[in-house]
């Protein structure tokens, strides 16, 4: 059976095989970096209703998930860009590969939006991890530009085994100290389903979108400079294991991350780069020296080189920008990086059990707090004594006193005690109220005590940072009293998270003699022959719960009010002493006389306590004085060969504005024996519509030094024209799309304009031309004074590569499509490719006209198929209808 035409390449041969179609959106855009590096998958942004959406499709051609990406409260908020994590997986691949622990984000998807803000992604429901900001004042700041570069580093390989497993901690270093440390109790979250096949074979029908939460914390926190979240290294213990895999984990030597060391770089269009060191912990931002859009960036050898562009006069520099960051190779910079990290995760701890016991107590969302059962209670006591006791503003606590310390009762409250508090509602409310104090004092002596015990510890040790100019001068840590506030509120947090442990537990001891009382009387109320027992109870706690606690309780300022500025410590000038001091103190108490200790609880009464508020202040503090610190490697950053320079203004108007509508880069390092690597860098041209866009430009600049920023060596050139060899001769064509797609191809998307005696006009290809030296020859490019180079934007080269084309300088070639597909979808409008030449890929996919189609980009093994087909017909031929039959056995094997 023959091939379709529709399926077939210029030459009319199949090549590739295309895999999928599929119809989407009208507002549907690929990016060029859509393709995952690892997987066979890919990301697409549909605009629905005036807001993006960000969808994962399979090479097979079916969607994943789809999630919202926008956030409500902006308007107009767009994508701008996508980008993906160099390698690595997230927490639920780190469960089934039986990791000993999360490999920090890996397979992440970053988006760029406009407002700027980057939002990363988990790839495996689409949910957002984390949003990041960029710190600028520039009003309508847009990002040009997404990179993550991967670490150079190599895993040490140390002679002898780390047998006291410190994981890089320096023995007597705050983390190493947090290492001793029991786990603090985790946290309870969400469950997340994390299913094998749902992770590595995305099961469409098991994975659901999930819709991106507003963050409760506060914006000190959010924007707090962090690594990925490691809640080990800050003493707290992970979610529990939601896979049989995890739990029979045994492997010990996995790496910690794989995405450590690498830096994303977000470029805007004001001039600026910003680094985010493992893809979440900002380095500041590095200034290029003009107000430009980087448009390229790469690395090599620990340098990261960076091509920008200017509007007015229109440039693009041709030896690209080179940034050295030193503080990154220094190891005490990751060390600052942990520190603010960990702070962070202790900090988000505190909040997160604050606000858990603050909703307890005194409730949130429509759910009612324990501290406001009894206020409740005593509302629905004063209708009771307005109706049977005639009183216009009736006192509940008095005739509840009355009733405790005489036994006589009122009308409204023997209807009250009989009608209202039954049994079942005085259940609800002792084991409500029970369990929000018993809740109380674990969580502040268990959870928030201890963590601030931590902070201190890493407070601590950034203090002693401070006292080391000549190493941590460039992270400006040297204001101590800022370090010494933030101490300060450490350990104010401890001292009244101990008062509230005791506090509580006092409520408690009172609520108890009171039910046992209000019990009491219940049953009076419901047996006629009762009889006054001899109490069980406390009266004066009981009276006590009464008047202090029922309506108001106390604890109710540790979540309400002003911030606290003092300790209850220093209010009563209890100054620290050493153990020695105490002991003598303690053996002077001895020998004297007793003596009742002076009540200091009235001193203390009016004292603000309000430990949200002193959290969050704590975290603003703590906040100002690592963002500072976080912005070191920006500061010491090392440009050089900055600057952009444009057309001279009268070759500008000779030669005309840009004829640059498309361009594409790739940097090849040829490593030789026996001499310095020469790196080569790529560039393809497509000029702009309003020029002769009847050819294609393929530049080579060379650099036989390291440095790729070091002046061009040499400009080698080679120009095809947009006409095709065809089976009936040349066949003329329009490039929609393009991107190198590994060391030897460009993938090209091209559409027929003319076609003499070929029915695909207006059709759709995709193929591969070929760009690496082996397969293309390069005109050497002269020039006069080689330092003009230098000089040269690559606007100005491609002017006079153009010029020297039409002055025959430079022969143009055909385009010789090597392999190529036509698409049988796309047949007209505007299109975008994507394409991932990794080995072990080499997929691509084509969105255009409301259809993606999708193609495996290895070369189709037509020859081999057909060979195998005429064996098979002479075989039958030969044995007849037997041999038949086996021939029909062997396709259905």
């Amino acid at each position: 059976m023959s091939e379709s035409p529709k399926t077939v390449g210029f030459d009319g041969k199949k090549h590739f095989d295309s895999l999928a179609n599929a119809i989407v959106a009208a507002n549907s855009r690929l990016y060029y970096t859509s393709w995952c590096p690892r997987l066979d998958i890919f990301v697409v942004v549909t605009r629905v209703d005036g807001k993006d959406k960000l969808s994962l499709w399979k090479m097979a051609g079916s969607r994943i998930w789809e999630v919202a990406v926008a956030k409500d409260i902006v308007e107009r908020e767009e994508v701008s860009g996508v980008c993906w994590s160099p390698d690595g997986m997230d927490h639920l691949c780190a469960d089934i590969l039986k990791l000993r622990r999360p490999l920090a984000l890996g397979l992440t998807i970053v988006v760029a939006h406009y407002p700027p803000r980057l939002s990363l992604h988990s790839v495996h429901d689409g949910s957002e991890i984390r949003s990041l900001s960029l710190s600028s004042s520039i009003s309508n700041l847009r990002i040009s530009g997404l990179w993550w570069t991967e670490s150079e580093q190599t895993p040490s390989q140390d002679q002898f085994p780390d047998i006291f497993k410190r994981e890089n901690n320096a023995p007597g270093s705050a983390h190493s100290i947090l290492k001793l440390l029991p786990l603090l109790d985790p946290l309870v979250e969400a469950k997340r389903d994390s299913n094998m096949a749902q992770l590595f074979l995305f099961n469409q029908a098991a994975a659901k979108p999930t819709i991106p939460k507003t963050s409760s914390l506060p914006p000190s926190l959010a924007s707090f400079p962090s690594l990925p979240s490691d809640p080990i290294s800050a003493s707290i213990s992970p979610r529990p294991a939601t896979t049989a895999a995890t739990a029979r984990s045994k492997i010990q030597d996995e790496p910690e991350t794989l995405n450590r060391g690498s830096v994303l770089f977000v470029g805007s269009d004001a001039g600026y780069v910003y680094p985010f060191l493992d893809g979440t912990y900002p380095l500041g931002r590095v200034f290029l020296g003009a107000q430009c859009s980087p448009i390229a960036l790469y690395k090599r050898d620990g340098i990261f080189f960076v091509h920008a562009t200017k509007a007015e006069p229109l440039a693009t520099n041709l030896s690209p920008m080179s940034i050295y960051l030193p503080l990154l190779s220094k190891p005490w910079s990751r060390e600052v990086a942990r520190a603010s990290s960990t702070v962070r995760d202790l900090l988000v701890y505190c909040f997160r059990v604050l606000d858990e016991m603050k909703d307890l107590w005194l409730g949130s969302n429509g759910n009612e707090g324990a501290s406001l059962i009894g206020a409740r209670h005593i509302n629905v006591l004063k209708e009771r004594q307005r109706r049977h006791d005639n009183v216009q503003d009736p006192n509940p606590i008095y005739d509840l006193l009355t009733l405790l310390f005489t036994g006589r009762m009122s009308n409204g409250v023997s209807d009250f005690l009989g009608t209202q508090l039954t049994e079942r509602t005085l259940n609800h409310w002792e084991s409500t109220m029970v369990n929000a104090l018993n809740l109380l004092q674990e969580h502040s002596e268990q959870r928030l005590s201890p963590a601030c015990e931590r902070l201190v510890v890493i407070l601590e040790e950034v203090r002693g940072w401070a006292l080391w100019p000549s190493r941590f001068e460039p992270f400006q840590l040297h204001s101590l009293a800022e370090i010494d506030k933030c101490l300060d509120q450490a350990r104010r947090v401890i001292e009244l998270a101990e008062w509230l442990t005791k506090e509580a537990a006092e409520e408690l001891e009172k609520y108890r003699q009171f039910t046992q009382w209000i019990r009491s009387e219940s049953a009076r109320m419901s047996e006629p022959d009762f009889q006054m027992r001899p109490p069980f109870w406390d009266p004066l706690e009981a009276a006590d719960y009464l008047e202090n606690c029922l309506l108001s309780s106390s604890l109710t300022r540790w979540f309400e009010g002003p911030t606290p500025l003092v300790s209850p410590s220093q209010f009563l000038g209890v100054q620290p002493q050493s153990v020695s001091a105490v002991l003598a103190e303690a053996r002077k108490a001895l020998e004297e006389p007793f003596k009742a200790p002076k009540a200091q609880g009235e001193a203390l009464r009016h004292l603000d306590r309000n430990l949200l508020a002193l959290v969050q202040s704590l975290a603003e503090n703590c906040s100002r004085l690592f963002t500072r610190a976080s912005g070191a490697a920006s500061r010491e950053a090392v440009i050089e060969n900055s600057g952009l320079v444009g057309l001279d203004p009268k070759k500008r108007e000779k030669l005309g504005e840009s004829r640059v509508s498309m361009v594409r880069e790739r940097v090849v390092l040829d490593q030789r024996q026996d001499s310095p690597p020469i790196i080569s860098e790529y560039i393809v041209v497509r000029p702009s519509e309003t020029e002769d866009a009847s050819h294609l430009l393929l530049i080579q600049l060379r650099h036989t030094n390291r440095s790729v920023s070091s002046p061009v060596d040499s400009i080698r050139a080679s120009a095809v024209t947009c006409d095709v060899p065809g089976r009936e001769g040349m066949i003329k064509v329009e490039v929609l799309d393009m991107d190198f797609f590994d060391d030897a191809d460009i993938a090209v998307l091209l559409r027929v304009t003319s076609a003499t005696g070929q029915n695909i006009e207006g059709r759709a290809f995709i193929g591969m031309l070929p760009y690496n030296e082996t397969s293309r020859e390069y005109q050497e490019v002269d020039f006069a004074r080689p330092s003009v180079i230098t000089r040269y934007s690559r606007e100005a080269l491609v002017a006079d590569l153009a010029a020297r084309i039409q002055n025959g300088e430079i022969n143009v070639v055909p385009m010789e499509i090597a392999l190529s597909q036509q698409l049988t979808s796309i047949v007209k409008g505007q299109a975008t490719l994507a394409v991932n030449g990794l080995p072990g890929r080499r997929v691509g996919c084509v969105l255009g006209h409301q259809h993606l189609e999708t193609f495996d980009l290895t070369e189709y093994e037509e020859e081999e198929e057909e060979e195998g087909q005429m064996s098979a017909e002479e075989e039958g031929s030969a044995t007849g209808p037997a041999g038949e039959e086996s021939v029909e056995m062997e396709e259905d094997d």
